[in-house]
């Protein structure tokens, strides 16, 4: 479970920022951290999701991940 305020929330849907492997978010435009993101035990984070994003904003298209060409 990630919580995010509502800022970071949209930039992580909008492919603007990702998060590696090491919990620290990147500005995915300039590549540079923006820094590591605090963890609570109890929510459950699988890093399978993060590769996942991270993977679908690789290479986005103008209109982003799902549009059709």
């Amino acid at each position: 479970m990630l919580c995010l305020c509502p800022d970071h929330h949209v930039l992580l849907d909008e492919g603007t920022v990702t998060i590696n492997d090491d919990l620290v978010a990147i500005d995915l435009p300039t590549g540079e951290p923006i820094g590591p993101l605090r963890r609570v035990a109890r929510h459950r984070l699988e890093l399978r999701h993060l590769a996942y994003h991270r993977e679908l904003w690789a290479t986005p298209t103008p209109s982003g991940p799902t549009a059709s060409t």
